[in-house]
């Protein structure tokens, strides 16, 4: 068999480094809060071309689908962010084939 048989049962690794920050953005008749989630791509997943990552808040069950954003995108603003309480948020990479690998979480 070809390597790339076994291609598709490889698993996906999480992104690396997830970290996030909390950011009150106020303005003369708003306040806002916003989240900014960053990582870093995992070097374990180069030989799985990833197109994109989504975004989750896991603070709940079932996870709540929040953004998709591109594989050369490493960080993102989550904008009107409600409650003051911790939140558990997932970044999940997802390979071409649509498939999504295992999450890395930060609480926030």
């Amino acid at each position: 068999k070809k390597a790339q048989d076994f291609e598709a049962f490889k698993s996906i690794a999480p992104p690396l480094g997830l970290s996030g920050k909390r950011i009150e953005n106020r303005g003369l008749f708003v306040r806002e809060q916003i989240v900014v989630l960053s990582w870093s791509p995992n070097p374990d997943n180069a030989a799985i071309p990833i197109k994109k990552y989504r975004i989750y808040d896991a603070t709940t069950s079932p996870d709540t689908f929040l953004a998709g954003v591109s594989g050369s995108t490493f960080e993102h603003m989550l904008r009107n962010i409600t409650g003051s309480e911790p939140r558990t948020f997932q970044v999940v990479a997802v390979d071409a084939s649509d498939r999504e690998g295992v999450p890395a979480s930060v609480q926030i």
